[in-house]
């Protein structure tokens, strides 16, 4: 009899592995699970306290800040009847008394003012028809009517004043004057205003009149519109005050102060340059002065001769080389485009020299286009350098004149030799 134990079923083993591989795998699915809603709680939790923190934050904010202005009662409705006065005078006085600032008392009053002359400028404006299309519009609005409009501004600014006295906001206004006119005092600048106003009206008006013709008579009109203007000028400021505004707002200030800015001048030359340059202006006038007229222009000529020598005398030797330089064009450009692309400060002068230097150079080879060639292309390439790509470019365009003469040069055996600066 065979006793030993039997052996175990061929079936039992495999089930057994499935089973484990299956808890396995439940188990490994539990945990990930777990991990996940873990993760999912840890990402909650984080978010509820960041919310948490930012509503505290908002809340400290809107503890910290300042409680809203209510705004103010409304007004009622029967309270401008009471107040209202066809006398302005009467009625800032009623303001006033109902407690008004006398800012706000002063904006009400101008209001009912500006309603006034509006009603008399759109009468005065609907009258006025624009010409047709097809036709000039050399004066296209009547002069007569421009004048009657300036006049109804100040009637309604002098009544503003007369009752309020100066605008104390009017100090913007006053910036903007003193910087055009010079610094003088406020009641002064109003004045002056009035009177640059006046006759640069007439002045436009005479020059449209003479549609681009300008006449012998047009001329002494202008002359004599200078004169009187002067004359009016002289009246409201003291001899001081009336140097403070040629200084600063003259048509030779003006250009000299464009013409001189890479000369830099001390207070004292512009001051000597001036005195010498507006004697020189006065006596040649561009808007009376016929240039047409030979003997004008060689009259003319011999007066900047003397003028040139004057100046030297003024600022010796030295800083009139520096003066006469300035008075370049391509100088003065080459300045402009050193400033604005940060270049070293000599960056002008050193391009002003070049031109110098080539021109000269170029009168020594005037028969010799292949050498005029190749100094035309280092004249170029050295510019390029002293002002870069760009900077290089518009130097070329608007003071590279002597630039293009020397190009024409080599292309012909006797071309004309470039200019010097300043020539």
């Amino acid at each position: 009899m065979n006793t030993a134990a039997p052996s175990p079923s061929p079936v039992i083993a495999p089930v057994r592995t499935g089973v484990l591989t299956a808890l396995l795998i439940a188990s490994l699915v539990a945990c990930g699970l777990r991990a996940f809603l873990y993760a999912r709680a840890s990402r909650i939790a984080a978010s509820a306290v960041a919310e948490a923190v930012r509503a505290e934050n908002r809340a400290r904010a809107a503890a910290e800040a300042p409680a809203p202005v209510p705004p103010p009662p409304p007004v009622p409705a029967e309270i401008w009847p009471r107040l209202a006065c066809e006398d302005l005078t009467k009625l800032a006085a009623n303001l006033r008394a109902a407690g008004f600032p006398d800012r706000q008392a002063r904006a009400v009053v101008a209001a009912v003012l500006s309603e006034r002359y509006d009603t008399r400028r759109a009468a005065l404006l609907g009258e006025e028809k624009l010409p047709p299309f097809w036709q000039t519009r050399m004066a296209p609005f009547d002069p007569a009517k421009l004048a009657e409009l300036r006049a109804l501004a100040r009637e309604q600014q002098d009544l503003l004043k007369g009752i309020f006295g100066p605008d104390p906001r009017a100090g913007e206004a006053y910036y903007f004057q003193r910087r055009v006119f010079g610094d003088l005092p406020a009641e002064k600048l109003e004045l002056v205003q009035r009177i640059h106003s006046d006759y640069t009206d007439m002045q436009r008006q005479l020059r449209l009149d003479a549609g681009g013709v300008m006449l012998p008579e047009d001329r002494e009109n202008l002359a004599l519109l200078e004169k009187e203007r002067r004359k009016d000028l002289a009246a409201v400021l003291s001899p001081q005050e009336l140097e403070t505004f040629d200084l600063s707002s003259s048509p030779t200030a003006n250009v000299m102060r464009a013409r001189l800015a890479a000369f830099n001048p001390t207070e004292p030359e512009f001051r000597a340059i001036f005195a010498a340059q507006r004697d020189f202006d006065e006596r040649f006038n561009p808007a009376t002065t016929n240039f047409n007229d030979e003997a004008a222009l060689r009259e003319r000529r011999a007066a900047e001769r003397d003028l040139n020598q004057q100046m030297r005398a003024l600022l010796g030797d030295a800083r009139y080389d520096d003066f006469r330089r300035a008075q370049d064009p391509g100088f003065r450009l080459a300045s402009r485009i050193a400033e604005r692309s940060q270049l070293p400060a000599e960056t002008a002068a050193a391009v002003y020299n070049l031109q110098r230097d080539i021109v000269q150079r170029a009168g020594a080879l005037r028969n010799d286009p292949q050498a005029l060639t190749t100094l035309a292309e280092e004249a170029g390439g050295k510019i390029d350098q002293l002002l870069g790509a760009s900077g290089a470019a518009v130097y070329k365009q608007q003071a590279g004149g002597w630039l293009r003469s020397l190009q024409r040069g080599a292309r012909a055996t006797n071309g004309p030799a470039p200019a010097a600066p300043g020539g």
